[in-house]
């Protein structure tokens, strides 16, 4: 195992075994904390004030950066970034290459696939789950059981509801309101500020 532990840019620590004296008083102070049942993998880049938790697994290549808080049984897929700040709850599945925004709050349970990008500040809620090469942009906010089908995109401090399903390739504009319950097909598109209400089922191809 190669864990190496970034602070500055020309400040690194390679720690491969982390149970050493000298290894445990670096971690302490730089406030980096990793459960002994967490699993880390090849070339993975910790920076300072990081949590990880119990029964974690951590895969090659991935980057945390500062401020980061994984809570158990948290699955981290390769070359994952997980940007500054971010919350990530317990039982959580972030797969390969996927990028997550500074200040990003994952609760617990949710599904994120393969090359999704998270934008900052964003809030993903219990239960979500999130297809490959989907982009969430900037301050988007899920409710619970969300699914969000692949290659979506989403606007700006969008809002979307519980129980919603969002179908492959949908666009959805900044700010636009998407109540729960509601059913959204392939390759619609949803415009800025629009307000979806709640129950709605609108099939493939539409433009609202």
């Amino acid at each position: 195992m190669s864990v190496e532990i970034y602070l500055e840019e020309d400040n690194k620590w390679n720690l491969s075994e982390l149970g050493t004296a000298e290894t445990k008083q670096i971690l302490k102070e730089k406030n980096i904390v990793i459960h002994p049942l967490a699993v880390i993998g090849n070339d993975v880049r910790i920076s300072a004030d990081v949590s990880i938790g119990k029964h974690v697994r951590i895969h090659e290549g991935v980057r945390i950066h500062e401020g980061v808080r994984i809570g158990e049984h948290v699955r981290i897929g390769k070359y994952a970034r997980i940007g500054e700040d971010v919350t990530i709850d317990e039982r959580v599945h972030i797969g390969e290459s996927v990028e997550i925004g500074e200040g990003v709050t994952i609760y617990k349970w949710v599904l994120v696939y393969k090359g999704v990008n998270i934008g900052k500040g964003a809030q993903i809620g219990k239960r979500v789950t999130i297809l490959p090469k989907t982009k969430i942009s900037e301050g988007v906010t899920f409710d619970k059981w969300a699914v969000i089908c692949k290659g979506v995109q989403i606007g700006k401090l969008a809002n979307i509801g519980k129980d919603t399903i969002i179908g492959d390739s949908v666009r959805i504009g900044a700010n636009a309101c998407i109540s729960a319950d509601v059913s959204i097909g392939e390759h619609v598109r949803i415009g800025e500020g629009v307000t979806i209400n709640r129950g709605l089922n609108i099939v493939q191809g539409v433009v609202v």
